[in-house]
Order: C-alpha cells, then sequence, then structure tokens
C-alpha cells in the first residue's frame, strides 16, 4: 500500500518513506537506513517519508 502525506506523525508509522520536493525525489535512503522524520523520531526504513508504505499504521487501526 503507497500512502501519500504531508504529517510526518503518519510517515513515522511508515516502514518505507520516500521524500519528495517540488516533483523531485529529495530523499530515498537504501533499506535498514536510520532515517530522522520530522518530529524527532528515528526510524528504521527502507525508504522516505511522503509516499510510504506503512503497514504498521494500517494495523494499529
Amino acid at each position: 500500500m503507497i500512502i501519500v502525506t504531508h504529517d510526518p506523525q503518519v510517515a513515522a508509522q511508515a516502514e518505507r518513506v520516500i521524500e519528495i520536493r517540488d516533483g523531485e525525489i529529495v530523499r530515498n535512503p537504501p533499506a535498514i537506513e536510520k532515517v530522522n522524520v520530522t518530529g524527532g523520531r528515528n526510524l528504521l526504513s527502507h525508504g522516505v517519508w511522503l509516499a510510504a508504505v506503512c503497514q504498521r499504521f494500517l494495523t494499529r487501526r
């Protein structure tokens, strides 16, 4: 599943996050890299923040 969000708290729940700015990918770290998401949270990531594969977020509902 892909979720597009501007909310860093939603993005912090994702397994993979890809940051896009002005239509360009500005951050897409490799798998298992720690990413500091705006708001101060660190997460183990397969990627970055606006488009998010977000299974943990869905299982919380």
